[in-house]
């Protein structure tokens, strides 16, 4: 079970207090909290370990070869 979140090293932001990021914040904990919750089926299981293979592998075949992600959003920017 998740434990209730305080003010963190993880908040980097100083333009919002602590009790402003969790009042944003409790939505996606909810979500998040239903996600982990949730009672997933051994077929569901394969389902979506099937999607997240093809989801990778439409991925990298449009990644220059050898380049991560981050590797391209770099270049990008670089290049301009």
């Amino acid at each position: 079970m998740l434990e209730p979140l305080t003010q963190s090293k993880y908040q980097t932001s100083l333009d919002i207090n602590p009790a402003e990021q969790l009042a944003k914040n409790k939505s996606s904990q909810a979500v998040l909290r239903q996600w982990l919750d949730e009672e997933v089926t051994p077929e569901d299981l394969n389902e979506r370990k099937q999607f997240w293979e093809e989801f990778k592998e439409i991925i990298d075949s449009n990644r220059e070869s050898g380049c991560n992600v981050k590797c391209q959003v770099v270049r990008r920017v670089a290049t301009g």
